[in-house]
């Protein structure tokens, strides 16, 4: 075992999942050993989490604040907070801007409802715009800025948390969307606005069908605060016992971002795409 003085001169890098059944921690000394540790998941996940770190240090000689003090880097993967959000239903207040005419049913073509209607945004929580973007992905018609500071008024006042702008067409040509989110963060009052996120479909994914592409926004920003409320938590914590650096994130893209980049839904699938194609399947089929 390592004595403590040693530690002086170690560095290390740490890999982290959290998971409902299980915490699985790896220490690893960078040109030198690996330490496993895993233990079960309690109601307090922060707590499990320092607890694991504490068994990885003193494998190493050390405390936990000493080792993460020498820490270079920390990689979270998390994921299960987003199939916990859409089961338990605790995510956002979400409002979706559309184009106009599709405010019914969300760009989905199928005989049935639009399974995310009242299950991941309200009816009354959506609103079209007059705009048009063709088939070609030409623009024809510019949204216009009184009707888009009316609508946001209209779902601010209605509780929104945060906003979701799905536009037909955007997949081939995201101007339209793109001035709409200029719009509320340039035009609209801040003072108003306060710290409302704007998120547009073309951001997330260029799939040219409508109702995916705008279903993926939707879903980004439903579980926007739950993931990075949880994210935002782990980082403090590991700040709080010595850590001095960014928390990375790996999403299941194989990408590893800050947690300013993280793309909520990429925690959990690599293909969001497929995971929506799943979701509406089961939706659809019921309990």
């Amino acid at each position: 075992m390592k004595i403590e003085g040693d530690l002086k001169i170690m560095a290390f890098e740490i890999e982290i999942e959290i998971t409902r059944s299980f915490i699985s921690t790896s220490v690893r000394e960078i040109q030198g050993r690996t330490e496993e540790i895993r233990t079960k998941t309690t109601p307090d996940n922060f707590a499990g989490l320092i607890k694991c770190v504490e068994e990885g240090a003193k494998r190493f000689g050390s405390s936990a604040h000493d080792l993460l003090k020498r820490t270079k880097s920390v990689k979270l993967r998390a994921p299960e907070i987003v199939p916990d959000t859409l089961a338990n239903r605790s995510g956002a207040k979400v409002g979706l801007v559309v184009s106009k005419g599709h405010e019914k049913n969300v760009y989905f073509e199928g005989v049935d409802k639009n399974p995310v209607l009242d299950s991941i945004v309200m009816k009354e929580m959506i609103v079209g715009i007059e705009e048009e973007t063709d088939g070609r992905g030409i623009q024809i018609l510019k949204p216009r800025d009184e009707e888009v500071k009316d609508k946001l008024r209209y779902l601010l006042e209605l509780g929104s948390g945060i906003i979701a702008v799905g536009l037909n067409h955007a997949g081939l040509n995201p101007a339209n969307e793109r001035l709409v989110k200029e719009m509320i963060e340039s035009d609209y009052l801040r003072h108003y606005l306060g710290a409302v996120p704007v998120l547009i479909s073309a951001d997330f994914i260029s799939e040219r069908d409508d109702f995916l592409r705008a279903t993926v926004c939707l879903l980004n920003a439903y579980i926007w605060f739950n993931v990075d409320h949880f994210l935002r938590r782990v980082e403090a914590l590991l700040r709080q016992n010595g850590y001095h650096y960014r928390l990375w994130v790996a999403q299941a893209d194989g990408a590893i971002v800050p947690i300013t980049r993280v793309t909520p839904l990429k925690t959990c699938a690599s293909d969001p795409i497929g995971f929506i194609k799943a979701m509406v399947r089961d939706l659809l089929r019921g309990p």
